[in-house]
């Protein structure tokens, strides 16, 4: 791992009542700011471990 700081999104299907993933986007930070932002499509949702879809009831 790179302990890189990274953020998946989801984004809510209405016709599957779910949120289905998006991107992944990784974030490069230097010098406390950010310097870059890496984004990936949703096939490395499962490699990473990350659910392939999120209920429409766990929305806070």
């Amino acid at each position: 791992m790179n302990r890189q700081p990274a953020v998946a999104f989801y984004l809510f299907d209405q016709q599957e009542n779910a949120y289905l993933p998006l991107t992944i986007d990784v974030l490069r930070v230097a010098g406390g700011e950010i310097a870059e932002i890496l984004t990936f499509s949703d096939d490395r949702f499962p490699s990473l471990g990350l659910p392939e879809r999120l209920p429409a009831d766990s929305a806070a």
